[in-house]
């Protein structure tokens, strides 16, 4: 018996086959890339968000106080300007955050300004005020730290 006889031929490929494999290879390299870069930029973008979200929260609640204590020094030129700092720190929030955000804000910018005039009156109902600006304070903390996922 011949050894030559019990060779079997070996198929060839398709020479358009070995050029169409690297073509989709390298197709599937780039489509990977661009997703991977439009995923990664969604999650920048949405990182950065959060981040002025969190900024505008944290000056608004900020400013809030500060009225409030301008208001218990009875200094009204910083009044003033304590005021001025809430409603610019307000519009923030009311433009970075959801609309249930802002609800809590102006709730609580309401009903500190209730309590600065019952402050400024000497209103018998200056302690109801000033416990339903703290309700509102923890509900305005509570909705902001659920929205930007902020555990305690």
């Amino acid at each position: 018996m011949c050894l030559l006889n019990a060779v079997q031929p070996v198929a060839t490929l398709d020479p358009i086959i070995v050029p169409l494999v690297s073509i989709c290879s390298v197709a599937l390299t780039i489509l990977a890339g661009f997703f991977g870069a439009w995923f990664q930029g969604r999650r920048e973008h949405t990182k950065w968000q959060r981040d002025q979200r969190l900024k505008a929260y944290g000056d608004f609640f900020t400013a809030t106080d500060n009225f409030l204590g301008a208001a218990h020094r009875g200094d009204e030129s910083e009044l003033s300007a304590v005021a001025r700092d809430s409603l610019r720190s307000a519009a923030l929030v009311r433009l970075l955050g959801p609309d249930d955000v802002y609800q809590a804000a102006a709730h609580l910018q309401d009903a500190t300004k209730a309590s600065v005039l019952a402050l400024e009156r000497r209103d018998p109902l200056l302690d109801q005020r000033e416990d339903e600006r703290l309700v509102a304070r923890e509900a305005f903390i509570e909705i902001a730290r659920a929205k930007i996922k902020m555990n305690r």
